[in-house]
């Protein structure tokens, strides 16, 4: 994913509006699928040991990473002006490889220390076959 992002950031800097939305459109087709395999697979067993995501202004609970991610790019494809598709599209890359650094840092470390060890040959199973990936 970083190459992709890499690309994204520095390609998005000159591009028209259709290249933007392209661009988004290539990036939401890529992180949605992740986000919502991460979602349903990895975040329930871990669930409880997650940081907090910290509250909206109103008390109420404030967005996951993968919300904020979707937000973005939902603002990156529905943009009106080329100028604010690209501040849409590079927040996201900002933002995503913030989360993944956090999810190489800690989740997948409380992940690690709180799945355990039979079960993560089932979790991967799980992966593979929402992937399509055929298993041996």
């Amino acid at each position: 994913m970083y190459p992709l992002l890499a690309f994204i950031r520095a390609r998005a800097e000159d591009a028209t509006i259709e290249e933007v939305r392209a661009l988004a459109g290539c990036l939401d087709s890529v992180l949605i699928s992740h986000a919502d395999i991460e979602d349903a697979i990895l975040r329930p067993p871990i669930e409880e040991h997650l940081p907090v995501a910290p509250p909206n202004p109103d008390g109420t609970p404030g967005p996951t990473d993968h919300q904020v991610i979707r937000r973005l790019l939902t603002g990156a494809l529905t943009a009106t002006s080329v100028e604010e598709a690209r501040r849409f599209l590079q927040q996201t890359v900002t933002d995503t490889y913030k989360h993944f650094e956090k999810e190489e840092t800690k989740i997948f470390a409380i992940a690690e220390r709180e799945i355990p060890e039979p079960a993560h040959t089932e979790l991967g199973l799980a992966w593979a076959s929402r992937r399509g990936v055929r298993m041996m």
